[in-house]
C-alpha cells in the first residue's frame, strides 16, 4: 500500500476485568495510507473501535495497550504514538488526528454553545484569538452545510437536530485540519437521507484536503460507497483485508463471505428471508481455539479446531486468515 500516513504494527489492547483478561485487539496490523479511506468492518464487539481509541491513546484503566506500535507519518522521522508522553499526546488528538465518535449528544457539552465549543478546539490546536476561533467556527459550520451558520453557532447541543449535531462533530474534528479523521459509525441512528448527505459530505472534505479517513462500521453498502481498502474484524483479529472491489466480489474468508450474504437487497425474494450467521460472536474472555470464527463457519474442517490461521497473502493485494482462502465455495 503506497505511502502510508498511519502504520499499526501487531496491536494488542487489553482489558483487566475481575473475570479476566479481555483481549479485545489482538495482534492487529494495519495502514493507513494518504489521502485514502480505511474500511474498518465486522459485528458489534469484533474491536473496532477499541482499535480506533488505540490509535488516539483514549484506553485508560482497566484497558491498556500490551504490544505493538503505532507510527504517524511526519515530515521527517515517524512519531511513534506508543511511546509519547501524555502531554505531546494531546497535541496529536484533535491537530493531526481528529476523530467523530459514534453518538454526537452525548459528545457534545450540552451547557456550552456549538460555536463556543468548535473554537475552543480551535484555539486549543491553532493558537489564535477568541474573536478568531469564533470566526473560523462559524466558518467550520458553514462548510459542513449547516444553515445560517451566525446564528446556529449560539445555539445548543439540544437546539440541533440529530444529522445538524453529526454535522457539528464533523466541524469541530475538522477545525484543525487533521492528516487523519478516525470516523466512528458517524452515521449510526441517522435516517438513510441524513446518512447519504454525511458521507457525500465526508468524501468532498477529503476531496478538498487530502486527509485520511478510517472509516469504521458494520454495513458494507457504506463500505462499498466510501473506502478504498477494507479490513474486516472478527474476535479482536483482522480475518480479511484487500481493496474494496475484490473484497467484495470474491471474498475469500467465509466471515466475510457471510456477512455480504445477509445484507438486505433489492434482488431478495417479496417474503424471503434474510441469510444469517449462525451462532453468535464468542466471549472474549472465552475465545475458541484454532480459528475463532470456526463455530460459527459452514466450512469447518478438523484443522479449523486443531490449528490458528495466519493472515497471509491470497492474491496480490489480498489477505485473509482462512486455512483454506481461495479453495472454498464462495459465491451464490
Amino acid at each position: 500500500m503506497p505511502d502510508p500516513l498511519v502504520t499499526i504494527d501487531r496491536l494488542c489492547t487489553l482489558f483487566d476485568t475481575d473475570e479476566g483478561v479481555v483481549r479485545a485487539v489482538d495482534d492487529v496490523s494495519l495502514v493507513i495510507p494518504r489521502g485514502k479511506t480505511l474500511g474498518l468492518v465486522g459485528e458489534s464487539g469484533c474491536g473496532k473501535s477499541v482499535t480506533a481509541l488505540s490509535i488516539l491513546r483514549l484506553i485508560g484503566p482497566p484497558g491498556r495497550i500490551a504490544a505493538g506500535r503505532i507510527e504517524l507519518a511526519g515530515n521527517g522521522r515517524p512519531l511513534v504514538l506508543t511511546d509519547l508522553a501524555e502531554p505531546e499526546m494531546r497535541k496529536i488528538r484533535g491537530g493531526s488526528i481528529a476523530m467523530i465518535f459514534q453518538e454526537p449528544m452525548t459528545s457534545l457539552n450540552p451547557v456550552f454553545t456549538v460555536g463556543a465549543q468548535i473554537a475552543e478546539a480551535v484555539r486549543i490546536h491553532q493558537g489564535v484569538g477568541r474573536a478568531e476561533a469564533r470566526r473560523r467556527a462559524v466558518e467550520m459550520l458553514r462548510t459542513v452545510k449547516i444553515p445560517d451558520p451566525e446564528l446556529r453557532a449560539r445555539d445548543y447541543p439540544h437546539q440541533f437536530s440529530g444529522g445538524m449535531r453529526q454535522r457539528a462533530m464533523i466541524a469541530m474534528a475538522l477545525s484543525s485540519c487533521p492528516k487523519l479523521l478516525v470516523a466512528d459509525e458517524p452515521t449510526t441512528a441517522l435516517d438513510v437521507t441524513i446518512q447519504a448527505q454525511i458521507l457525500d459530505l465526508l468524501r468532498q472534505l477529503q476531496a478538498q484536503g487530502g486527509m485520511s479517513i478510517l472509516f469504521i462500521t458494520h454495513d458494507l453498502g457504506i463500505v462499498a460507497e466510501m473506502a478504498d481498502e477494507v479490513a474486516v474484524m472478527y474476535a479482536a483479529k483482522v480475518v480479511e483485508q484487500a481493496a474494496v472491489g475484490p473484497l467484495l466480489s470474491e471474498p475469500l474468508h467465509p466471515y466475510t463471505y457471510l456477512l455480504f450474504k445477509s445484507r438486505p437487497g433489492p434482488g431478495r425474494a417479496k417474503g424471503g428471508r434474510l441469510d444469517t450467521i449462525q451462532g453468535m460472536v464468542p466471549s472474549p474472555l472465552r475465545l475458541p481455539g484454532g480459528c475463532r470464527f470456526h463455530p460459527r463457519c459452514p466450512f469447518r474442517q478438523p484443522r479449523c479446531e486443531a490449528e490458528e490461521p495466519a493472515l497471509r497473502k491470497i492474491r496480490p493485494g489480498h489477505w485473509a486468515r482462512c486455512h483454506f482462502a481461495g479453495e472454498l465455495p464462495l459465491h451464490d
